[in-house]
């Protein structure tokens, strides 16, 4: 935005939308994950099972731990994919303009 380039500014004009978009799916991912943790460590605390209300608790734990991991690499992939094809649709060729 503070450059005088229209290059940069493009990029950056989009960077943060496409970069929100591609947090938002993962946050949205993990919040899921950790809801149904939630539910099975209840269900299982409330029957009685309190010793597989730990385990699902840890394992819940974990699984998101994994995937929050996994979601960061996945969504810089992601947005760099979204940013690729906006600029195709754009019709920005990276600064060679014929």
């Amino acid at each position: 935005m503070y450059s005088d380039e229209p290059q940069k500014r493009r990029m950056a004009e989009v960077g943060g939308p496409l970069g929100m978009a591609g947090g938002l799916f993962f946050v949205l991912s993990e919040a899921y994950l950790a809801a149904l943790a939630v539910s099975l460590v209840a269900g299982s605390a409330l029957q009685g099972r309190f010793l597989r209300a730990g385990a699902y608790l840890l394992g819940g734990a974990v699984v998101v731990w994994l995937v929050h991991g996994i979601g960061l690499t996945l969504g810089q992939v992601l947005v760099a994919g979204l940013g690729v094809a906006y600029f195709k649709i754009r019709g920005w060729n990276g600064g060679r303009h014929e």
